[in-house]
């Protein structure tokens, strides 16, 4: 049985997720980065369209970080995700209350996306697939 987004309510955090809140400090961001670098300058316009159409395609990327009373979990989302300029120093420390509550943020300067993970919310091989899914909805 398939579940539409908008009908769950929380979701539980898996066995390698539950390490990373708990160990989440100033000194320790639990992130991870990847890039790509295109031919043209990126179009934040077109970007934020390729971002719009493929977020369907990730639902537990519509989740955001909750601490329950024993455990965290994640709570669904109803916003987009925002587009920021990128930084000097990448991989801070994300706010989720400046992203949106969104456990990743995309990050764009000239013709490179970047996309930063919260490593509880995908491990390398879910972050790769959703850069390249944003990459080739932007290309599309």
């Amino acid at each position: 049985m398939k579940i539409k987004q908008d009908e769950l309510t929380w979701l539980k955090l898996d066995n390698a997720a539950l390490i990373y809140p708990a160990t989440l400090s100033r000194k320790q961001a639990a992130m991870f980065r990847l890039t790509v670098t295109l031919n043209d300058k990126v179009d934040i316009d077109i970007l934020s369209k390729a971002i719009e159409n493929i977020m369907p395609r990730f639902p537990t990327f519509n989740f955001t970080l909750k601490e329950g009373l024993f455990w965290f979990y994640f709570d669904p989302i109803d916003d987009r995700p925002k587009i920021d300029g990128d930084y000097q120093n990448p991989l801070l420390r994300i706010c989720f209350k400046e992203n949106k509550n969104y456990l990743f943020r995309v990050r764009l300067y000239g013709s490179r996306i970047a996309v930063e993970f919260f490593h509880a919310l995908t491990d390398g091989t879910g972050g790769l697939t959703f850069l390249l899914t944003l990459t080739g909805e932007y290309l599309k």
